[in-house]
């Protein structure tokens, strides 16, 4: 196994800062007394895709939230509410997403084959739903 002692970080993630669309996985790994200054004194995720087996997290502080781990989970995948404490997270809407990837390409299409050219990019901004579960708290001031 794996052993992660004493680190620190100025912002996230003390020992581990995962950041990848890729899947991480991290097996037989001790992680103890680090600290960051921000979130995450143990790990930071900020990915959907990431296995933890046989891991051990203790003695670990952040100034943020999360002294062992801070899960930024997005996409509200079905792992999210299975979880314990099951993690809240933000969803946007899949189909509206392909849908208007399909709509914006069947314009390109459409305004090249009368203009010779493709259009200017133009952005689209989909409203996220937030979805709280039993891993956040509303913080006192």
């Amino acid at each position: 196994g794996c052993e992660i002692t004493n680190c620190s970080a100025d912002e996230r993630g003390g020992a581990v800062f995962i950041d990848s669309e890729d899947g991480t996985w991290l097996i037989d790994t001790r992680i103890r007394s680090c600290s960051s200054g921000d979130h995450g004194g143990g790990i930071y995720i900020n990915d959907d895709n990431v296995y933890l087996e046989d891991v051990t997290i203790t003695g670990n502080t952040a100034k943020g939230e999360g002294g062992g781990v801070f899960v930024e989970s997005f996409d509200d995948i079905d792992i999210a509410s299975a979880m314990e404490p099951p993690l809240s997270t933000i969803s946007q809407s899949h189909y509206e997403t392909g849908r208007l990837a399909c709509r914006s390409l069947i314009k390109q299409i459409e305004y090249k084959r009368q203009n010779g050219k493709l259009p200017e990019p133009q952005f689209h901004e989909l409203e996220p739903q937030l979805i709280i579960r039993n891993s956040s708290r509303i913080k006192s001031e």
